[in-house]
């Protein structure tokens, strides 16, 4: 069944947040180091990584949503650039670990979209600004089944991207594509809409990672989207308080999701799952899920205080 929330959830959720980082890549059998939320603690000097550092109280804090139209959400709270770069090759797919403070899967009542963005760097991505880059969408993974409530006000969270995340422990596969060359920084950002019906209440998640896409072909297949006409925006432009996909309550049944942020770019190949790939997925009348336990999986991380259950709303709430 989906993720299930108790009534003392409801009444709290403006206050809850969620909590992870990319914690590592791995791409053709190599593993590069992510993000490290106690650097700063123990190390000096430039974290070895990959993933950009953010010094948001270790990095694996939320942007809310109240904070778009701010740097914040290209790559997270005063991000600056990693150390390391990963050279990889068009058609690649990279395998990216998430973890979260108490070392189990992501939250199941932290649910939303999961999405992946590309931007081209002018020179080493090292030397890269949050101010000057420019995203484009290369893949997204949304709402699979709605949310569902029943008469007396017990429901169910559906399903979407996250599930995919956490199913596959804590793993996101991001495939490169074929028409890219040179550096670039990927984006990949993960969405908890739980108090996303609060104003400025949805919490987002974004890591950016330097890449050296190194492809053989002609300069003419591996030009920049941005300049083909391709919706290119930068981080501050990417998303406004107001989209449908962040304005939400997912506590009520939803018809059809649309994932925040640029339309996805159709020269990209979208990651191969066994789920749906359309991030707009409309309602299922049904919202059984396999016969996988996830709370098996949770390993007794806290989760609200404690309160694992069905969410009830309350009589006359608005949710």
């Amino acid at each position: 069944m989906g993720r299930l929330l108790a009534l003392a959830t409801l009444i709290a959720i403006p206050a809850v947040s969620a909590h992870g980082w990319v914690s590592g890549v791995t791409v053709n059998g190599k593993h590069y180091p992510g993000a490290d939320p106690s650097w700063h603690l123990r190390s000096v000097g430039k974290m070895p990584s990959a993933v950009w550092y953010s010094d948001n109280y270790g990095q694996h804090n939320p942007v809310f949503s109240k904070d778009v139209g701010t740097n914040n959400v290209a790559c997270h709270v005063n991000a600056t650039p990693g150390s390391l770069v990963i050279p990889v090759k068009p058609g690649d797919t990279l395998e990216l670990t998430w973890e979260t403070p108490e070392g189990g899967p992501w939250r199941p009542t932290h649910e939303g979209p999961v999405l992946d963005y590309m931007a081209s760097c002018e020179g080493d991505c090292r030397d890269a600004s949050v101010e000057d880059l420019k995203f484009f969408k290369i893949a997204e993974k949304g709402m699979l089944q709605s949310p569902h409530m029943t008469a007396d006000g017990v429901g169910t969270f559906g399903r979407w991207g996250t599930d995919i995340l956490r199913d596959a422990n804590n793993t996101w596969s991001v495939t490169i594509p074929s028409t890219l060359s040179g550096p670039h920084v990927l984006r990949t950002e993960l969405f908890a809409l739980m108090g996303a019906g609060h104003e400025g209440h949805a919490q987002m998640f974004p890591q950016c990672i330097n890449l050296d896409i190194q492809n053989s072909e002609s300069a003419s297949t591996s030009a920049d989207p941005c300049e083909a006409g391709v919706d290119c925006r930068l981080g501050r432009e990417l998303y406004k308080e107001t989209d449908p996909g962040i304005d939400i309550s997912i506590h009520q049944k939803i018809a059809k999701y649309h994932c925040p942020g640029p339309a996805l770019w159709q020269g990209a190949k979208r990651v191969a799952t066994g789920d749906p790939q359309d991030g707009d997925a409309k309602t299922s009348d049904s919202t059984a899920r396999s016969s996988r336990n996830w709370f098996s999986h949770w390993k007794g991380a806290p989760m609200y205080g404690g309160h694992v259950g069905r969410f009830r709303r309350p009589h006359g709430a608005r949710l």
